[in-house]
């Protein structure tokens, strides 16, 4: 907590990219998306720094179709909500991104990335399993969104809505969105 409000109190920019994705009970969900967030926000305003706070969030705080009722996405949408409430409050600019499907280089596979997993399996002669052909997934390559991560500390981040899971980029859209992403389905 010490290390936390020190760079609290010094910073310039935040990158909140914490989060808890794989815990041993749902309950770890709360406590290490929603939980972190609220500290986080309550120590920067502990030292009055307004300064900008990015968010890593996920496609599956939409809470739809298949993300209906996941602990996770419910986790992360309440931190949305935390951060968009600190802004009202405190004046701070914050950008928060739904990120869908990470991939690229240094994702670990069988944990968080289907991508990695099944490039992993298939070099190895192991097996891959598809649950269903049909589900489509949104990718976003690892590249892609350090380059928005970049633009974004020049002010020049995109912004977005969201109709359903779906980006719709938009000037004055209260989310922001990495532009380029790939949607395949696990058939092809």
């Amino acid at each position: 907590k010490a290390l936390l409000s020190d760079f609290c109190r010094e910073c310039d920019f935040v990158f909140n990219l914490a989060g808890v994705n794989r815990p041993k009970d749902d309950g770890e969900f709360m406590k290490g998306n929603f939980g972190f967030a609220s500290e986080l926000l309550k120590t920067l305003e502990k030292h009055g720094n307004r300064c900008p706070v990015m968010l890593s969030s996920s496609i599956q705080a939409t809470l739809v179709g298949r993300y209906a009722n996941s602990v996770y996405g419910e986790s992360k949408l309440r931190g949305e909500e935390l951060f968009f409430d600190y802004a009202a409050k405190t004046g701070a600019k914050v950008f928060v991104y739904r990120f869908p499907n990470l991939f690229g280089k240094w994702c670990r596979p069988n944990y968080n990335s289907a991508v990695a997993t099944f490039c992993n399996n298939i070099a190895n002669d192991l097996p891959i399993r598809v649950d269903n052909e049909k589900t489509e997934l949104e990718l976003l390559y690892i590249d892609d969104l350090v380059s928005e991560m970049l633009d974004l500390l020049e002010g020049k981040e995109h912004r977005c809505d969201f109709s359903g899971t779906d980006t719709v980029l938009k000037s004055d859209g209260r989310y922001c969105a990495i532009p380029v992403t790939y949607r395949v389905t696990l058939g092809e």
